[in-house]
């Protein structure tokens, strides 16, 4: 199978338990694709979106749902993450400076490191991440 053929889609409540279980779907398409050695960063970023649309997106309301889909297209990885909150301003999240002391706010900061590009919806719930691998 050609790695432009393969994609995993998951939908789940949102809990950070099922963040820990979409980690290691995500974890097993990487190794998959043949990009295990580049693995970490990747999952740490698509932690951090999958944790934010749980807890910031969602309220960690379990009723509430979190969906993406990763994908190889040619040399790119893309994922999209969803959730059924109301949105945030992204645009100003994405320019404030790293936090140094708050123990969050760091996520976006994460994902702007790893992957090459970070967009959003206009609502602000929908994030599509990509990296040239």
């Amino acid at each position: 199978m050609a790695n432009d053929e393969i994609e995993l889609k998951q939908s789940f409540s949102a809990t950070l338990e099922n963040v820990d279980r979409a980690a290691e779907k995500i974890q097993q398409f990487l190794i998959k694709t043949g990009i295990k050695d580049r693995s970490f960063n990747i999952i740490l970023g698509m932690r951090e979106a999958l944790i934010n649309a749980v807890t910031h997106g969602n309220g960690s309301d379990s009723k509430k749902k979190v969906t993406f889909r990763l994908q190889m297209e040619g040399h790119n990885l893309i994922m999209e993450v969803e959730d059924e909150g109301r949105g945030f301003d992204w645009n100003a999240c994405l320019m404030k400076p790293l936090p140094s002391r708050e123990e969050s706010g760091r996520g976006l900061a994460i994902m702007k490191r790893t992957f090459t590009s970070i967009e959003f919806n206009e609502k602000g719930n929908r994030l599509i991440l990509e990296k040239m691998i």
